[in-house]
């Protein structure tokens, strides 16, 4: 059994689906392949609502923690508490300081009553106890991914340099064959200019991985003999 690393670099730059490959890398590192997990199905209680009316003041994430049913008596105490002062502290000293209450907002909430919630307590708390186990499956099975992941990301990272040599390798195969047409079927000649666009490295790296019919060049000939 050949794993990914067991192939020369031509072998992996031709391959088209690692996925057999990738199986063999996870088993080598002891990893499992995570299944995804079967969620709970959560129950939706149906709790009435009812629209109520709240304050925020200077931005609309302050707000007051009172919330009124009737929207004019909303205005009126909006109307009472303009111009008035929020005591504030600052982070950085630790000191408290006063601002003045410049602009209030009314928005609305849809909230329940708490008799309603006590009739349904039971199934809420259920539904949220599910909610919490999924959400606890999700994380699980998301980080059992990134580790996966983790695992093959220089297999995949060596795969796409070694598709992006093999490119090269073709595009360095394309040019030699059009320079030999041009200069007439003349080998040592279309080489001669072959070589000004490229080094000699990728010419012999070109024909090793291609097979194609490129002559020795000097230097090459005299590397392998010295």
């Amino acid at each position: 059994m050949k794993s990914y690393w067991d192939l020369t670099e031509k072998e992996r730059a031709e391959l088209t689906d690692l996925s057999a490959y990738e199986k063999i890398e996870l088993m080598e590192q002891g990893i499992i392949v995570p299944a995804e997990p079967e969620y709970e199905k959560v129950l939706e209680v149906d709790v009435p609502t009812h629209k109520v009316y709240r304050l925020t003041y200077n931005s609309r994430y302050n707000s007051l923690p009172i919330h009124f049913n009737d929207l004019i008596q909303a205005e009126e105490v909006a109307a009472a508490l303009r111009g008035g002062m929020t005591l504030e502290s600052d982070y950085n000293t630790g000191k408290s300081f006063v601002r003045t209450v410049e602009e209030i907002s009314i928005t609305t909430q849809d909230v329940c009553e708490e008799c309603d919630i006590n009739r349904s307590r039971s199934a809420l708390a259920e539904a949220k106890a599910a909610k919490n186990r999924n959400k606890n499956l999700r994380a699980e099975y998301r980080k059992a991914c990134e580790k996966q992941s983790e695992t093959l990301s220089e297999m995949r990272d060596d795969w796409y340099k070694c598709q992006g040599t093999l490119r090269r390798m073709q595009k360095i195969r394309a040019v030699w064959e059009d320079y030999l047409e041009t200069c007439g079927g003349d080998r040592d000649v279309a080489l001669k200019f072959l070589r000004k666009a490229y080094d000699l490295e990728e010419i012999e790296q070109m024909r090793g991985w291609l097979d194609v019919n490129v002559p020795l060049v000097k230097e090459a000939v005299d590397e392998d003999q010295g």
